[in-house]
Parts: structure tokens; C-alpha cells; sequence
């Protein structure tokens, strides 16, 4: 891999400095062996001079096409070994930028699922209110929720969390939260599939005698009711833990959307990243 220390390219077999010392070593040597023998020259005879000229030109001429080869070598690979660091940073912020897109992708999961959760429950609720049922135990007026399947829950995994881990602390405390946020989410779930059941197993042992607006109205004997009423009781228990969790689960994950972009964006600054539009439901709270 190509990076950087000290001002050194590393992950070729030449470090810069030490390259732009060397060429100069080799100029300086090359002027000296020409400058430095014209003394000696001066005392010898002839051929003497001319066999010694011959000789410093030569390894003169030597070092100057080291130097004609080498430059050249040292420029093609110093721009390689900056193409290639480019290349290497462009595929990490480009993985980087995919884990952005998977955590925005699943956070939207969770926020249509939570938001799906009230409407269905607050919908239930404003027709028991609107027919007189508002009384009523809530068990009696939250009926079997429809639509959620045995899907694999929806986790953020460590990549997407150690992303936002590494910026602000504002960041951390996001991370910290999604990872609470997808663990609610999933008890979410669990929690409607189990009330779902218990209830529908409850609504087979009643009788409906008359059926009023989609409201069954069921005499039970007063030892039938003593039987029930444990159970009545524990499901209206669940249907309270129920509502109350989705709307603190809605609410978490609207307030986590809405800091995404901008967290998203300290991060890349230089990029484009995904964001969520503000919505409002008046309805979510009942």
C-alpha cells in the first residue's frame, strides 16, 4: 500500500529525499572530476593530459547519462506512486460513501416501519373513539396488527457505526443511539407478532352475540369471566407497553433521521450524501 511518513513516499523501492540527494551527489561529482584535473594536467606531458582528459570525460559523460536515464525514471514513478495514493484514497472514501448509503437505507426502514406501527394503531384508536369505545380497554380497541412478515431484523453492523465513531462526539452519540434504535426496533416487532397471537388466542374463546361498527359485544358467565380475566387483563398490559414503546421508537427514529444529513455531510464535506426530508404526523402521539 502507498502512503505517506515524513515527507517519504513508501511502497517503492526509492524514498524522494534520498533520490533528490543522490542526483545532486552525482552532479557534483560529475563537475569535479571534469574541474578538479586541470591542475594535474597542466604539469604532464601531451599525451599524458589528453589520455587523463579522456578519461575524466568519460566518467563525466557516465554520471551525466545515469543522471538523463534516472531523472526521467524518478519522475514517472514519483507521479505512479502519487497516482496510485490518489487511487487508494478514492477507493476508501468510495467504500466509505456506500457504508453512508447502507446505514441511510436501513435508518429509512426503520423510520417507515415505526411510522407504519402508529398510523395502524392510531387509526384503531381514532375509530373506537369516534364510535364511544374511547373507554374501553385498550386490548378491546387495538386489534391484530396486519403486514409485518418474519423478516431478518434490520441491524446496523460495526462498519456503519465505527464510521460515524471516529468523528465528533456529536457523531459517537449518534452511533451509540443507532445501535439502541435497531435493537428497539427488532423488540418492537417481537412484541407486535406476540401481542397479535395472544390476542387472536383470546378472541377465539369469546363468543360474539351481537356486532355493532365492527364492536362484538360477549356475555360470559361469571366463573368464564374469572377464567379470562387474567388473561384479559395481562393483554390489555401488553397493548399499553405496546403503544407507549412505538411512539417513543417513532419519535427516536425521526430524531435520529433528521440529523443524519448533516452529520453525514461533516464527515464528507466534499461529497454528496443522503438525507431525509422533514415530516410531520400530527396523528403519531394519540
Amino acid at each position: 500500500m502507498v502512503g505517506h511518513g515524513n515527507g517519504k513516499l513508501i511502497g517503492f523501492r526509492f524514498i524522494a529525499p534520498e533520490w533528490s540527494l543522490r542526483i545532486e551527489q552525482l552532479l557534483i561529482a560529475a563537475l569535479a572530476i571534469l574541474v578538479f584535473p586541470a591542475p594535474l594536467i597542466a604539469g604532464l606531458s601531451s599525451a599524458d593530459a589528453d589520455h587523463l582528459w579522456d578519461l575524466a570525460a568519460s566518467v563525466a559523460g557516465g554520471i551525466i547519462g545515469a543522471l538523463a536515464g534516472g531523472v526521467p525514471a524518478y519522475l514517472l514513478a514519483t507521479k505512479a506512486a502519487r497516482e496510485s495514493a490518489d487511487k487508494d484514497r478514492r477507493t476508501q472514501v468510495d467504500g466509505e460513501l456506500a457504508l453512508v448509503h447502507s446505514t441511510f437505507v436501513k435508518l429509512l426502514e426503520i423510520v417507515n416501519g415505526t411510522y407504519t406501527i402508529c398510523s395502524q394503531v392510531n387509526d384503531m384508536l381514532y375509530q373506537s373513539h369516534a364510535k364511544g369505545a374511547r373507554d374501553k380497554p385498550l386490548w378491546q380497541r387495538v386489534i391484530p396488527l396486519v403486514g409485518f412478515d418474519d423478516s431478518a431484523p434490520i441491524r446496523f453492523d460495526s462498519k456503519e457505526i465505527a464510521l460515524f465513531m471516529r468523528g465528533s462526539d456529536a457523531h459517537v452519540e449518534f452511533a451509540n443511539e443507532l445501535m439502541l434504535l435497531d435493537k428497539r426496533y427488532s423488540t418492537l416487532r417481537a412484541s407486535i407478532k406476540d401481542y397479535s397471537v395472544r390476542r387472536e388466542a383470546l378472541a377465539d374463546k369469546l363468543t360474539i352475540i351481537d356486532a355493532v361498527d365492527e364492536f362484538g359485544t360477549t356475555t360470559l358467565e361469571k366463573k368464564e369471566f374469572g377464567k379470562l380475566l387474567p388473561l384479559m387483563m395481562s393483554l390489555d398490559s401488553v397493548a399499553d407497553h405496546l403503544v407507549k414503546t412505538m411512539h417513543h421508537d417513532r419519535r427516536t427514529a425521526q430524531r435520529l433521521s433528521a440529523r443524519f444529513g448533516g452529520l453525514a455531510k461533516e464527515l464528507f464535506p466534499n461529497n454528496r450524501v443522503p438525507g431525509f426530508a422533514t415530516a410531520r404526523d400530527d396523528r403519531v402521539g394519540i
